[in-house]
């Protein structure tokens, strides 16, 4: 109750502010219009599910609650029975959510795919190009001389490394990371086994899909170029892929200008190298959550 009290406190603040500037009202409204107008404004603005406990029987029918959340009533309460003591939380401010509301909103996201129709979103801004999800790429970090199996480190430019595969959004993001092979695996090889691109090929993305270069193989999920364009629509695809991939080459050149070890080689073991691999592009999602500014520094990141 302290919780609705507080919120409705600050909403008659604000009210007020708005009866001042006399926003949707004119200055000919008597006193019981105005009160009648702003409980009607409160009503409106105070989230449904604050309004009800139990909003199954109020906003969704059986086959609705279906359809939305993927499960039916007495699912969602069982759901809600093995996880409630994980989900509740006290909070000194004045907003929160139940367990219920945190796993129904869980669920539609689960069930919507949100996240992908957002990353969609900001590649076809960029480069016009439609249904992907994000931009795959492999990059060899160079590593000291491993005590055990050397030669299956060392990689076609014959140095040690780890090959680490990443995925990123429009915005330079890692979505996926994967930094456990050897620098001899190559990149289509080690695509097929990572968990992503298993999950791809089981259709869990779908109708989405990656862009790749031209050394993964070509499927309904990882869109590579044409190698010789021979028409227009062709050329205008090339266009589009060569630009919406080009993300993911600055991508490894963000996190490198950022953490210079990427550049210059971990002179460590691979187990505790792919420890750091992984730390550092953890470190990059942050930085760019927290807004915090590019470095300048010239690195020439194809070198690798």
């Amino acid at each position: 109750m302290n919780d609705d009290r507080g919120f409705n406190e600050e909403l008659e603040f604000y009210l007020n502010d708005l009866d001042e500037m006399n926003y949707e009202l004119t200055s000919s409204d008597d006193e019981e219009v105005r009160r009648e107008r702003r409980i009607e404004v409160r009503r409106r603005m105070v989230p449904f599910y604050s309004r009800r406990t139990d909003m199954y029987d109020e906003f969704f029918n059986d086959d609705q609650l279906y359809k939305t959340f993927r499960f039916d009533k007495s699912s969602l309460q069982f759901i809600e029975g093995l996880i409630n003591d994980k989900l509740e939380r006290k909070l000194n401010g004045r907003k929160f959510l139940t367990p219920m509301q945190q796993i129904l909103a869980a669920l539609n996201f689960y069930a919507t795919g949100t996240f992908q129709k957002e990353v969609c979103l900001e590649f076809s801004e960029f480069a016009g190009f439609r249904g992907i999800i994000g931009a795959i790429d492999g990059c060899h970090i160079k590593i000291a001389r491993s005590w055990v199996d050397e030669k299956i480190y060392v990689n076609r430019k014959n140095f040690h490394s780890i090959n680490v595969q990443a995925i990123c959004d429009a915005n330079g993001r890692a979505l996926s990371v994967y930094a456990k092979k050897p620098g001899s695996t190559n990149d289509a090889a080690m695509f097929v086994e990572s968990i992503i691109g298993q999950r791809l090929a089981r259709g869990d993305f779908s109708p989405f899909h990656l862009i790749g270069g031209s050394g993964y193989a070509c499927t309904p999920y990882l869109l590579t170029p044409y190698a010789a364009p021979i028409n227009d629509p062709q050329q205008r695809f090339k266009v589009a892929h060569k630009k919406s991939r080009c993300v993911i080459e600055r991508f490894f050149g963000m996190v490198k200008r950022r953490f210079p070890a990427l550049f210059f080689g971990i002179r460590m073991q691979p187990g505790r190298a792919c420890r750091v691999i992984m730390a550092c592009f953890i470190l990059h999602n942050i930085a760019l959550s927290r807004r915090q500014p590019d470095f300048d520094d010239d690195i020439a990141v194809n070198q690798f």
